[in-house]
């Protein structure tokens, strides 16, 4: 993530939109790791709204994989966003860590 210079203390803010968005996916897809077993991108859209370009929540999707936090289930559903035209979307499992 490109960030600007750190002012005063505060944290650098995220640089574009774009990052903004992926940031907010990201912290969604955390979220739902440790609230749900299994959910899908339509889930995170529906938390974080709908993303600048069509490219960015399959970017943070891989991201989250190989970060550890998810994996796929190679199980597909119809999706229920508007823009997506009842596509299939994957569903994807929390990796949690047992205690």
């Amino acid at each position: 993530m490109v960030t600007q210079p750190q002012l005063d203390g505060l944290p650098p803010a995220p640089s574009s939109k774009r990052e903004q968005y992926a940031d907010r996916c990201m912290d969604a897809i955390k979220h739902l790791t440790q609230t749900r077993g299994a959910f899908t991108a339509d889930e995170v859209r529906e938390a974080v709204g709908d993303p600048p370009d069509r490219y960015i929540t399959g970017r943070v999707f891989r991201q989250a994989r190989h970060a550890g936090l998810i994996r796929p289930s190679n199980t597909y559903v119809l999706s229920q966003t508007f823009g997506r035209r009842r596509a299939p979307v994957m569903v994807w499992y929390a990796n949690r860590s047992t205690p």
